[in-house]
């Protein structure tokens, strides 16, 4: 990474999803795939998820030089909840998937954000209950880095110039208050569904 320039890294990984490989280990001296023997490779899949994530934060909080650490944002999310075959388990209660559907197991995932650690400008250890879509990260991330969200440019049939629509708008709405802890302005609704083949 070069402390000199701008960079943004997207990084959408299949983890944790079937149908279920073992991973590589992370250690040599562990068998192959787990940690846990005998357990459910969903298990396995989501240790070595935390593993490369964990890799990659290393990347940027111990670069040598501290700016960037200070000055950039990490997000870390998921698309969407678990398939309604899978019923996941939270402080003693069960959670059935609900993929595909507008139920909270269909939209309510997690969503952490780190930003310069413990002294950072998101504050160390807070908790924030807001609604944010994952269209949202867009506007986010522009108000972060202080750009106005792009416009693609729209010629006029009178070859005057260009002009943008005001009709244009984007879904994209920024959580980066949120982020900050000031002045937030939550939205109020998020809808996402998926139509495709094999929608059961």
């Amino acid at each position: 990474i070069d402390a000199n320039e701008n960079f943004l890294l997207y990084c959408p990984m299949i983890l944790v999803h079937s149908p279920w490989p073992d991973p590589p280990t992370i250690d040599p001296n562990d068998p192959k795939g787990t940690r846990f023997a005998g357990a459910d490779p969903k298990f396995s899949m989501t240790e070595y998820m935390d593993h490369l994530v964990g890799k990659t934060w290393d990347l940027i909080r111990n670069h040598p030089d501290p700016n960037v650490s200070e000055n950039t944002l990490i997000l870390f999310t998921s698309d969407n909840g678990t398939h309604r075959s899978i019923t996941s388990q939270f402080n003693g209660a069960d959670y059935p998937g609900a993929k595909r559907e507008t139920r909270d197991g269909g939209n309510h995932v997690p969503f952490v954000a780190w930003w310069g650690g413990a002294n950072g400008r998101i504050p160390h250890g807070s908790v924030c209950h807001d609604l944010v879509d994952i269209s949202d990260i867009m506007a986010t991330v522009c108000d972060a880095a202080g750009v106005p969200i792009w416009r693609p440019d729209f010629t006029d049939q009178t070859g005057l110039g260009t002009v943008v629509p005001p009709e244009y708008i984007y879904d994209s709405q920024s959580f980066y208050q949120a982020l900050v802890g000031v002045n937030r302005d939550p939205r109020r609704w998020s809808f996402g569904r998926w139509e495709g083949k094999n929608n059961d």
